[in-house]
């Protein structure tokens, strides 16, 4: 009977890592918007801030994000796999809405080309006055002075008196801003906190969901007065001799 012959050996097989195919680029937050990837981020945040963080789906090596230029790719930056607005670049609604840039993400081998959209989110903004905080009137009137005051949102503006100080002494109308004094002042005899003739009189305006508060000094002038009658102090008496 003969004996079978029989032969083995161990083969070893090595599997190479190659970099794989990148199929999608992702960026968080993300929002699924039509065809391109889109994200969003808040007007007015500081210059430099990051919009959102990348990601290469499919590819399992080391991707590099580059800006293709195109677009509004000068407003932004990429530093390794953050997207971020350019250091010279805050994002104003009210300006532009949205931005769209172009970004490429690669490895060794492969690379993937996508369009990304960023959307500026509309964000309510502080109303802010124009007028000056220092005014100056004579004694024995009540008029002070017509407020100024602009939204950045085009909303309709309230104007109120605050309180504190010598906000007890005045009233604005809520619509035109027109502020008085309810009684008009006396310099002989000051009416104020600190009965040094100037008023602290603090006015706040409201776009109905936020609201700025200017502090106003109100400064009351000498009015020369003779025999019951009130002269401006630049203005001389006359004597007159009847004949």
């Amino acid at each position: 009977k003969l004996t079978p012959l029989g032969y083995s050996e161990t083969f070893t097989i090595s599997v190479n890592n190659v970099d794989e195919p990148i199929t999608d680029i992702t960026i968080d937050p993300y929002i699924t918007i039509g065809t391109f990837n889109h994200t969003y981020i808040n007007e007015n945040v500081a210059a430099g801030s990051v919009v959102g963080t990348l990601d290469a789906t499919g590819n399992e090596d080391t991707t590099t994000y580059t800006l293709t230029g195109k677009y509004d790719a000068a407003n932004f930056v990429i530093d390794g796999d953050k997207l971020k607005l350019a250091s010279s670049f805050s994002p104003n609604f009210e300006v532009q809405n949205y931005y769209r840039v172009e970004i490429t993400a690669s490895n060794s081998i492969h690379t993937l080309t996508k369009i990304m959209d960023i959307e500026i989110k509309d964000v309510n903004e502080y109303p802010s006055f124009s007028t000056d905080n220092k005014k100056r009137i004579d004694e024995n009137t009540t008029a002070v002075v017509t407020l100024s005051a602009s939204d950045p949102d085009d909303l309709t503006l309230v104007f109120s008196i605050g309180t504190g100080y010598d906000a007890d002494k005045f009233n604005v109308t809520s619509g035109g801003g027109v502020v008085t004094f309810l009684r008009a002042p006396d310099y002989e005899s000051p009416g104020d906190t600190n009965a040094d003739n100037i008023y602290d009189l603090p006015i706040v305006v409201t776009n109905g969901k936020t609201s700025t508060t200017l502090l106003m000094h109100v400064t009351i002038s000498n009015v020369e007065e003779i025999g019951g009658i009130e002269l401006p102090s630049k203005v001389s008496a006359v004597d007159t001799i009847e004949e």
